[in-house]
Parts: C-alpha cells; sequence; structure tokens
C-alpha cells in the first residue's frame, strides 16, 4: 500500500514539474513575443517618424479618433496626442480646404469611392498652416452596408506644396519675363527705327538738294541727324549699362563729387534742352561741399529721372528736383505733375522691360529705371516711389555721402 502511494505521490510530482516548466517556458516564450512587438513597434514608430506619416483610426463605437505616428512631430500642432474627436479634428483643417474633405469623407463612408483622398492645411500651435495628405478605406461595414471603421494615413507634404508654388511662380515669372523680353524687342526695333529714318531721309535732302539749301536747312538737318544719333547711342548704352550691371561687371567708379554743382548742371542742360517747355524748379538745401561718389552713373540716375518727369508731364507744368542731407546721405527727389503710374504697376517699375499700362505711345523700352535703381543700389543707397494717376509722381533717391562699404580715402 505504501508503495502505491508513494509511486502516486511521485507521479503526482513528476506531473505537477512538467506543468511549472511548462508554464515557465511559456511565460520565457511570451516575454520574448512581447519583446519581438516592442521592438517592431518602435521601428515603425521611426519609419513613420522618418517618412513624416501619421496613422488614423475612426470606429462609429467609439467617440474619439485614434492617432499614432506622432501626429504632433509630423504636422506641428504642438502637444502630443493619442485622439481626437471628429469634431476637433474639422477644426484644425483650413476653412478653405474644409468643404472638399468633408465631400470626399462623405463620398468614401457611403460607398461611392473606395478610398478617400483630401489635400488639406492643417493648423499648427503657432496659428500657421502645414499641407497634408490624407488617405483611408473603409475597412469594416453593417450588414446594412454602414461603415463602421475606418483607417488611414496622413502624410507631411508642405515641402512638396512650397515647391510646387516656388516652381509655379518661377514658371509664370518665366513666361512674363519672355512677354517683357518679346515686347523690348519689339518696341526697340520701333525706336531704333524711328531716328534711322530721320537720319535717312535727313541726309537724303542734303545728297539731293545740298545746292539749293539755305545754310540754316543744312544746319537744321545737320542737327537732326546728330539728335537721331545721339538717341540711338543712349538706347544702345541703356542696353549695354543694364547688361553690365546685371552681370555683376558695372563697377563705381568712386571720387569726390560736388553734389551741388553737378545738380545745378543737370537741371540747367534739361532748361535748355528736353526740358524746355516745362518749369524746372532747383530746391537746394544741400549743406556739404563734396560727397564720394561716381559722378558718371550719379548723372545717369539725375538725366534718367529728369527725363521721365519731362517725357510724361504736359508742356507747361511743374518739376520740381529737390536736394537736401538727411543724415549721411544725400536725399534726392524729382516730383512732376504728369499721368502718374497705376498701382497696380507700381510694384514692378524697377524691373527690367517693365513699362506703366497707361504710357500709350511714348517712346522707351522699360530699362531707365532698372538701370537707376541698379546705379542707386551700387551706392549702398535706396530707390522709391509715390505716384497716383492724373496727379504725378515722386522718385526719391537716398544715397550715402560716402559708401558704407568703401573704407575712407578709397576712389
Amino acid at each position: 500500500m505504501i508503495l502505491v502511494f508513494s509511486a502516486v505521490l511521485l507521479a503526482l510530482y513528476l506531473s505537477s514539474n512538467r506543468a511549472l516548466i511548462e508554464t515557465l517556458r511559456f511565460g520565457r516564450e511570451n516575454e520574448r513575443l512581447l519583446e519581438q512587438v516592442k521592438e517592431a513597434k518602435e521601428r515603425l514608430d521611426l519609419a513613420l517618424q522618418a517618412a513624416n506619416i501619421l496613422i488614423w483610426d475612426w470606429d462609429a463605437r467609439r467617440t474619439n479618433v485614434f492617432l499614432g505616428g506622432s501626429w504632433a512631430i509630423i504636422l506641428r500642432v504642438g502637444k502630443e496626442t493619442s485622439a481626437l474627436s471628429p469634431d476637433e479634428l474639422a477644426q484644425m483643417v483650413h476653412p478653405d480646404d474644409l468643404p472638399k474633405v468633408k465631400q470626399a469623407l462623405s463620398q468614401c463612408l457611403d460607398g461611392g469611392h473606395s478610398e478617400y483622398v483630401a489635400e488639406h492645411r492643417v493648423k499648427t500651435l503657432a496659428g500657421g498652416w502645414v499641407w497634408s495628405l490624407s488617405r483611408g478605406r473603409v475597412v469594416e461595414r453593417d450588414a446594412g452596408g454602414r461603415a463602421l471603421r475606418m483607417t488611414g494615413v496622413n502624410v507631411d507634404i508642405d515641402d512638396r506644396k512650397r515647391a510646387e508654388a516656388e516652381l509655379l511662380a518661377a514658371v509664370q515669372r518665366e513666361k512674363e519675363l519672355s512677354e517683357m523680353k518679346s515686347k523690348f524687342v519689339s518696341t526697340a526695333s520701333h525706336e531704333f527705327r524711328t531716328p534711322l529714318a530721320t537720319m535717312l531721309s535727313s541726309a537724303e535732302l542734303l545728297e539731293h538738294y545740298a545746292e539749293s539749301l539755305s545754310p540754316a536747312e543744312k544746319v537744321n538737318l545737320l542737327q537732326t541727324i546728330q539728335g537721331s544719333a545721339k538717341r540711338m547711342s543712349e538706347m544702345i548704352d541703356d542696353v549695354l549699362t543694364l547688361g553690365r550691371a546685371e552681370s555683376g561687371v558695372l563697377k563705381l567708379n568712386l571720387g569726390p563729387t560736388n553734389l551741388r554743382e553737378l545738380c545745378g548742371r543737370v537741371v540747367s542742360e534739361f532748361r535748355i534742352a528736353q526740358g524746355k517747355q516745362h518749369i524746372i524748379t532747383l530746391d537746394d538745401r544741400f549743406d556739404r561741399v563734396e560727397a564720394h561718389m561716381d559722378e558718371r552713373l550719379l548723372r545717369h540716375i539725375l538725366n534718367n529721372l529728369l527725363s521721365n518727369a519731362v517725357k510724361y508731364s504736359p508742356p507747361g507744368s511743374e518739376v520740381t528736383f529737390s536736394l537736401a542731407r538727411s543724415g549721411e546721405r544725400a536725399a534726392i527727389e524729382i516730383q512732376d505733375r504728369g499721368i502718374g503710374i497705376p498701382l497696380e504697376d507700381q510694384p514692378r517699375m524697377f524691373e527690367s522691360f517693365h513699362r506703366a499700362s497707361n504710357v500709350e505711345n511714348r517712346s522707351g523700352t522699360g530699362l531707365g529705371l532698372a538701370i537707376v535703381k541698379k546705379a542707386v543700389e551700387l551706392h549702398g543707397g535706396e530707390i522709391s516711389l509715390t505716384s497716383a494717376v492724373g496727379s504725378g509722381t515722386r522718385f526719391t533717391v537716398m544715397i550715402p555721402l560716402r559708401p558704407i562699404d568703401q573704407p575712407a580715402g578709397v576712389s
């Protein structure tokens, strides 16, 4: 009997040991499995973060939408969260994008589309907006076809959207530049043709009728040829100067400049030539003997601005040239009472080939102000304009008396 009882006890002991061993073995396997699952989740989270992807899971039987994949880090929406209500998510979508997002969601939930796809902006904690691509599918429906569960991902596409916008802007700018260049070629052809025709006709008159022409008539024809040649030379110089400026070849030749004397000479020249039908007033309040500038480029700036003031103003109107000092800068203002510049044209008036839309048949190539701006900036200065259609335009030039990037005494 004792032997039987002992055998039974031994059998029970061995059986319990085997169960304990199996339990321990199963526990260790569970630990390994849990560790593998943890590692897999970490790898997935890292992959989602690296790819700027977040995951979401909506269940009609729950109140909130589950969020994963570091939503806050990817879309920079602030505090990390694992769930948001549909209304909270809707508030994060840009108002302009919300209708199309709701429409895409409805079409997918109703079964009209197999997949939900929408590009929209998401509000950040700072109040800005980032672009996101949202994709999802209905993964569970009830017997009646009603959507019960939907899962999907969001991808941060803000960089792509910015690149697309920059590319579109560049394409548009290239298109505009091409149109302006075509317009310039057409305008330049006309501008060259007119003085050429004048020169040819004057030369033919001198060739065939020199004996019958009076000395005064001959002088007048010669002056006409000289004026036309000068006009063509100025246009060619404008093109070459702009080319040198844009390629960085145009350099300053600084030296002592008597600014009051230079401005006085330029105004006097205009009073007896281009501006003889206008009243040109010089308001000189400059109180320095000299400045340190490139006199040739400065003359170009003044000639161009005065020429425009005269060209776009009616005969008999006043053009005011003001010279003063503002700190260590020369302040030059040229005010006309002409046609003015439309508001939509003003931001682009210093661009190459651009001309205001109201110039009508007045001659010009659209290069003058672009060259002026380059010359002013080479001096370390600034140029601005204020204008109103029908009231006139004022250009203001501010140039350092001694450019700040040039050591004292350098010429």
